[in-house]
């Protein structure tokens, strides 16, 4: 999430977890996210924000990591090796 300025909204880029994307399997599955595929969600601030194309990557505030809506996936995620990196 970040802020374009002080006391201005939090906004939020997403990107959707899909049983295409993650199978419901109990196995281990590597899942890359290029930042592109993102899409803005909008921002919650006094109330909820539709997205308004304000998401600024050089003001990254915090990554985090939301079960939001599970989009009918019924397992548990575990997270590990993390990895954010410039593939070029």
């Amino acid at each position: 999430m970040n802020r374009q300025a002080a006391g201005s909204p939090p906004w939020h880029m997403c990107y959707r977890v899909t049983e295409t994307v993650l199978p419901a399997d109990g196995q281990w599955h590597t899942i890359t996210i290029p930042l592109q595929d993102m899409k803005e969600s909008g921002a919650w601030a006094d109330g909820w924000h539709n997205p308004e194309g304000k998401f600024n990557w050089g003001k990254i505030e915090s990554l985090d990591f939301s079960w939001e809506n599970n989009y009918g996936l019924e397992c548990d995620i575990w997270f590990d090796a993390i990895e954010i990196a410039n593939k070029n």
